[in-house]
């Protein structure tokens, strides 16, 4: 068998001694850019999470003062309303509600409360009441009612417009009612009216006027 040189020998193990050297130090950068990787990412990932958590207390902060703000408050409803003429009616107005609150519109004769003890088929025919709702938007409301030949005799010479706030109508925003109270108990006015439940007492906001039909 052939005899392996000393210097080609040496020459081999100093060829393996210097691949091993080269891989050892490439898996140490491949390490050391891994943990860097991971570092960097959970750097990122904390500072997303800290600045998130910011807005959300910032958020709170706004949220409590609002709501603070909101319940300290005179709450109210400005009515202004016309006839168009016919069974057509135009209603506008202003609110510190909250804006997306669902308001209850309502066009009645101005004596209509005092027929409540006649029969139900005797109002229902001789009496006008043309309801309808709108939606509060940066604090104003518009919208115009136009009743039917049944909903309005138009038998009278005036007419009450209503319009009010039920915090128990089903299509209130949440974000209202988180303003209002679930039963209105962060409505403060004297235009407030109480509707008595078995659940409790429902507080309510209203207001009214007055106005002439036309010609």
């Amino acid at each position: 068998m052939a005899k392996i040189r000393p210097s080609v020998l040496l020459g081999f193990l100093a060829l393996v001694v210097l691949l091993t050297t080269v891989i050892l130090r490439l898996q140490t950068e491949r390490t050391n850019h891994i943990e860097r990787g991971v570092e960097t990412a959970l750097a990122a990932a904390n500072a997303q999470r800290e600045e998130l958590q910011r807005k959300q207390r910032e958020a709170a902060r706004a949220r409590d003062s609002t709501l603070a703000a909101f319940a300290s408050a005179e709450h109210f409803i400005e009515i202004e309303a016309h006839h168009l003429g016919g069974r057509r009616f135009w209603v506008r107005g202003s609110t510190n509600l909250p804006d997306g609150a669902h308001l209850a519109v309502s066009v009645m004769d101005e004596d209509y409360h005092e027929y409540d003890d006649r029969p139900d088929q005797w109002r229902y025919e001789n009496l006008t009441f043309i309801p309808g709702s709108v939606t509060v938007k940066s604090g104003h409301f518009t919208t115009e009612l136009t009743g039917t030949e049944v909903e309005a005799p138009m038998r009278s010479e005036r007419y009450l417009v209503e319009v009010g706030f039920n915090p128990w109508n089903i299509h209130q925003p949440d974000k209202v009612i988180e303003m209002v109270g679930k039963r209105g108990e962060n409505l403060r006015s004297q235009a407030v009216r109480l509707l008595q439940t078995s659940q409790g007492n429902v507080r309510m906001l209203f207001s009214r006027v007055a106005i002439t039909r036309l010609p």
